[in-house]
Parts: C-alpha cells; structure tokens; sequence
C-alpha cells in the first residue's frame, strides 16, 4: 500500500517508469500517468505507452502484491510454441533453443518481441500464414531488417554463401545483407550484399558486383564448365561470376569463383581463365586428356600461351588435371563417392611422355585414380595410356608407390 501510494502521490515521479525500463526496454511512458484499477484488482496499476506512427499504443499492467508484470494483457514468456514449430530449419539454431523472454511487440504486424538476444536491437516474431516473419530493429539506427528463408535463394546463390549465412533484407533501403552466422549482429562492409530497389537486382561487395545468372556473359563463361564440371558448377548456386575495377582506364576485371572448391579464375589480357591457385594455369579449351573417358566431372588446366614452348619447354610445362573428391560418370548408375576426410579435389599432371597422369603420390590420391580408371574401363585401350581402364588401375595398385605404403 506505501508503495501504491508513492506511485499514485505524484505524477511527476518517474520512478516505476524507471522500473518498467529495465525490463521492457522500449517503454515509452504516454501523456496519462499510472492508475489503480478498481476493486476487486485495486492491486494492480496500469498505464499506456506513448503512441507513434511505427509504435501502437501498449496497456502496462503492474500487479504490486506478487510482481506480475503484463503487456496489452499478455506476461512474459518464452516464444509460443507455434512459432517454434514453424521455423524455417535455418532459424531453429538461432532461436529455437533460446531461453529468452518476450513480450507483445509494440512494432505494427508483429506479435511478440524480445530484447535478449543482443541488448541493442530487438527481435520481433508474428506468424500471419502458418510461415514465421522474423524482423530484427537496430535502436541505434532505427533500421528495420527481416530475415529472409535460406530456402528462397538456393537457386540464386552459391551455396557457400547460404548454408550458415543469415539473409537480412533492410525494409527501408531494400537492401539483403548476407552474414555469416557468427556474425548475426555485426553489419559490415566486407558482407555481399543485394540490391533490391532498382527493379534490377544487383549483389555486389565493395567495387565487385555479380554477373547476373540471366545474361550472356554468364552463359558464355559457365559453358566452360558445363562440359566436365556442369553437375556441380555452371548453376548460379555453384559459381559465381563477378566484375572489379582493375583502375578508372581499364575495363574491369572478370573472375569466376567455384566457392565450393576454393578455386578461382579471372580472365587475363590474352583472354584466357586464368588460375589465381596454379600459377601461370588457364583454362584449357580442349578438356580431353586421353583417359578416364566418360568421366564428367574433369577440369583441364594448360599452361600460358605465351610461355608454352618459348621459354619453358613444353614438357616441363604439363597439362594439369582436377577432379572433384567424388565422380560423376556419362552414365547415371556410375556413381562413385570416397570418405569424408577426402580433400575438395585431387590434381594430376599430364605426362604425355610417360603416357600417365601422375599425382601428388600420396596413397590417397593413387587409390583414387586407379578406382577412376576401374570405372571408366572400356574394351579399347585410352590414347594416353595404351591400356584399358581395368589395366591402367592394376598397373597403379601394383607400382612400388602403392605397395610400399601399404605396407
């Protein structure tokens, strides 16, 4: 009842609003002060928040015998469990498990919010159509951010830059912000970004921007790997093609980046793809090295034009050839996978004089192309070879190399 009391006394004291901003921090104290419910709720006080164009008017409630606290009626609680239900598989490590609070949003067509997760910025939650909308409000910048399903842009974008990403479209600017999941509240320049506004979607990073999937440019660069890489490389989600300016008197650069495999290419003044891994290494137009035939998923690197045969002879300059930890034949039924702890891919030169690809000599890698040549065996033997598959992988599993390491 003193405390009641003093609360009642004098409108002017701020001090439950006070109290009330500690846990409900957007509290805006409105134009009428506390009052006291009639019997038999004289135990409660109520108030109502200040009403603005983004911010609805809120009832407080304040129970003064046992400490219950209520927003527009509702307690604090954890998020509703439909709401867990119901979110998308990528938000569940975010917010699923939490054991935040929340309470009736005050941001207009949302249903509950919560402060918890980072003091600066608030999380509000509403569930309009059996799918959760999830909006993320900066108080230093009054931004209002949504959280865009990672399911929406599968087909769109790289799938390094979904899995463990979060995709934040900014209501008032239009603009995704793509972040790494650790960090969630960070913005930052270094982030790719998109750009929604223009009508014409534009992600870019700094000076880079992205070939957009639909144009000509794109076509005419992914048809290079479609050929030997096209399961796992030419689709938008599986390589990306960006422009950079080199200076303001050149054109600028075009890189192709298969973010999966950590490989990257940009295109050279000679117009070659050239390998930012392997040195002075472009892209070779013709992607038969005479073996393993029917071997689809095969990436031939050559040396520059310009140093082949010139300054280095050509046979110390070998072809190189890449392929992905697992294979995808000519064939639908060949399929062949090897264990988790492979790398992204194995490397082997062309040695035309020896008639053999020869790799890095690991155990590994020797196991590897002798299933390779098993599997892609046929009745006549390969060009480079002179053997059959079969015979090329026995020759492998045979050599001093592979029964020394066994052993």
């Amino acid at each position: 009842e003193i405390l009641r009391n003093a609360i009642l006394a004098d409108p002017s004291d701020y001090g439950a609003d006070l109290a009330v901003a500690k846990i409900f921090v957007s509290y805006q104290p409105g134009a009428h002060k506390w009052k006291q419910l009639r019997y038999p709720n004289e135990r409660w006080l109520t108030c109502e928040t200040e009403a603005t164009v983004d911010h609805p008017l809120q009832t407080v409630h304040i129970n003064l015998l046992n400490g219950d606290f209520r927003v527009d009626g509702q307690p604090f609680g954890g998020l509703p469990r439909e709401i867990r239900d119901s979110l998308a598989p990528d938000y569940q490590q975010i917010f699923r498990d939490q054991g935040f609070f929340v309470i009736p949003s005050n941001l207009l067509g949302m249903d509950f919010t919560t402060f918890a997760m980072m003091p600066e910025c608030k999380v509000h939650f509403s569930l309009p159509d059996d799918s959760v909308v999830i909006r993320m409000q900066d108080n230093r910048k009054k931004d209002i951010l949504e959280l865009i399903p990672s399911s929406t842009l599968l087909k769109d974008l790289p799938k390094t830059l979904v899995d463990d990403h979060v995709h934040l479209l900014n209501l008032t600017t239009k603009i995704i912000e793509i972040r790494p999941l650790e960090q969630l509240w960070e913005e930052s320049s270094e982030h790719w970004r998109i750009d929604c506004a223009s009508g014409q979607y534009r992600m870019y990073r700094g000076d880079e921007t992205v070939v957009d999937s639909q144009s000509s440019t794109y076509a005419m660069v992914s048809k290079c790997f479609e050929s030997r890489w096209g399961q796992v490389s030419s689709r938008p989600e599986k390589l990306l093609i960006t422009t950079s300016p080199i200076d303001s008197a050149s054109m600028p650069q075009l890189s192709v980046t298969l973010p999966y495999y950590d490989l990257s290419f940009f295109v050279n003044d000679r117009g070659e793809l050239e390998s930012r891994e392997f040195k002075d290494m472009v892209y070779d137009e013709n992607q038969c090295v005479g073996t393993l035939l029917g071997l689809r998923n095969i990436l031939v690197l050559r040396p520059k034009t310009h140093i082949t045969g010139i300054f280095v002879p050509e046979a110390l300059t070998p072809r190189r050839v890449l392929i992905p930890h697992f294979g995808l034949f000519s064939s639908p039924n060949w399929v062949f996978h090897t264990g988790h702890h492979s790398p992204l891919y194995y490397t082997y030169n062309v040695d035309t004089e020896l008639g053999c690809l020869i790799g890095n000599g690991s155990l590994t890698s020797t196991e590897f192309l002798a299933r390779l040549h098993a599997m892609t065996s046929y009745h006549r033997p390969d060009p480079l070879t002179g053997k059959t598959g079969a015979q090329a992988a026995i020759s492998l599993l045979q050599s001093a190399g592979c029964c020394v390491q066994k052993n």
